[in-house]
């Protein structure tokens, strides 16, 4: 068996570990901590590096794209929520909104990049292809 790359990981498993680990890293007792923040970080260069974008923008769906971008949005909480605690913003209030607008952030470059990949009609440069002027005698 060769190394593994994104063409042969279960997406929707690497999706399901991301998530059970920030689950049961955010369920902790207490207030946050660094380390929180140093795992949020490996979850996303995981998800990043081994999720396969280009199915995911072949087959594109809501469905998928949503999955992705509330995973992807749920790792960066927990990798922000020390630091929004260190400078004296509660979490608990703040992470919702840093979800949602990192969702859809995430989202919207999933969006971009789909429509960015489809086939656009050729248009030729201009002056390419196009029959010369005909020229008036004496020029």
């Amino acid at each position: 068996m060769g190394t593994p790359s994104a063409r042969n990981v279960d997406q929707a498993a690497l999706l399901g570990v991301a998530l059970a680990a920030t689950v049961s890293i955010s369920a902790a007792e207490g207030p946050w901590e660094p380390i929180e923040t140093v795992v949020g970080l490996v979850l996303i260069s995981v998800v990043a590096a081994y999720y396969d974008f280009s199915t995911s923008l072949r087959e594109w769906s809501w469905a998928r794209s949503t999955a992705l971008a509330s995973v992807i949005a749920l790792c960066w909480c927990l990798t922000v929520a020390w630091p929004l605690q260190s400078v004296g913003l509660n979490p608990y209030w703040w992470l919702p909104i840093v979800w949602i607008l990192t969702a859809g952030a995430v989202l919207g470059w999933l969006r971009r990049r789909r429509h960015g990949r489809r086939s656009r009609p050729s248009v030729p440069p201009v002056g390419v292809g196009q029959a010369e002027k005909p020229r008036r005698s004496g020029d």
